[in-house]
């Protein structure tokens, strides 16, 4: 049986960004988190993915949003940020196509001339399938000015460093899919460098906003899988400067992303 799934990256937006400072436009009460924890939930189910890769998901938020995703059948595993940041990153799975075997947490050691560590974090999970061992990391990459030059740009090299680190793991992985808020637009160098590692952008041919923070709307979020994966994206809603985020229909100021990855079919022997 060919192996095919369905994966959304999602940036919920953190409880504590959502101050009424840094989004002074959208109604204080769309903003409370009381109210947006259910509905992402239900944003989420909706799009019926088998894998759903969180991103800003504080420590106090997860134990109730595991439950609330654990009473619609799904599990999850959460990796805090350190450096004293609230939140992480979340990974939550059905079981009908995806069977769990295991998770890491890569720290990212990013701190320029003896500087700390930011804190940041990619979570790793590998699942048993049918085509063999699937890697999936979920990531939220630091925000850092794209004029800065690459080597020193703190979202270039901890993009690098994941995909060395999801290169270097053992046992081999028959593919593996990078997905998240890269803080970075297409034509960056760290979009660049997922490219040149030989991940293709599941949204590539269909480029368009994913979020809109302070009314500047741009496209940071990715899906990128390996060459041994065909990605089929879905539609996601137009959304432009003007358009305001979270909003009644949206909970947070990033849309979910979602695509279908399906095992690419094997060369037939000549």
């Amino acid at each position: 049986m060919t192996l095919s799934f369905r994966l959304t990256s999602y940036n919920v937006l953190a409880a504590a960004y959502a101050t009424r400072k840094l989004y002074p436009s959208v109604d204080a009460e769309l903003m409370r988190w009381s109210r947006r924890a259910p509905a992402i939930v239900a944003r989420v189910v909706a799009l019926v993915p088998d894998v759903a890769c969180l991103q800003e998901v504080e420590s106090a938020a997860w134990p109730g949003l595991e439950g609330a995703f654990a009473a619609a059948g799904w599990r999850g595993v959460f990796a805090a940020k350190g450096a004293g940041r609230p939140d992480g990153c979340a990974l939550l799975w059905r079981e009908e196509v995806l069977r769990f075997a295991a998770r890491e947490v890569l720290h990212y050691d990013d701190g320029e001339a003896g500087a700390e560590a930011s804190g940041h974090v990619a979570l790793v999970v590998a699942f048993e399938t049918s085509a063999g061992l699937l890697r999936i990391a979920g990531t939220h990459l630091r925000w850092q000015a794209a004029t800065t030059r690459t080597e020193s740009h703190i979202g270039f090299r901890q993009a690098r460093e994941l995909v060395d680190h999801c290169a270097a793991m053992t046992p081999a992985a028959f593919a593996t899919v990078v997905c998240g808020d890269f803080n970075a637009p297409p034509e960056s160098d760290i979009a660049a460098l997922l490219r040149e590692r030989g991940y293709v952008d599941a949204y590539a041919a269909a480029s368009q906003p994913t979020c809109n923070p302070h009314r500047r709307a741009a496209r940071i979020d990715y899906i990128f899988c390996g060459v041994d994966l065909r990605a089929t994206p879905e539609p996601i809603p137009a959304i432009d400067g003007d358009t305001p985020l979270p909003s009644a229909t949206e909970p947070s100021d990033h849309l979910p992303i979602t695509a279908r990855l399906t095992a690419a079919a094997p060369a037939s022997p000549s």
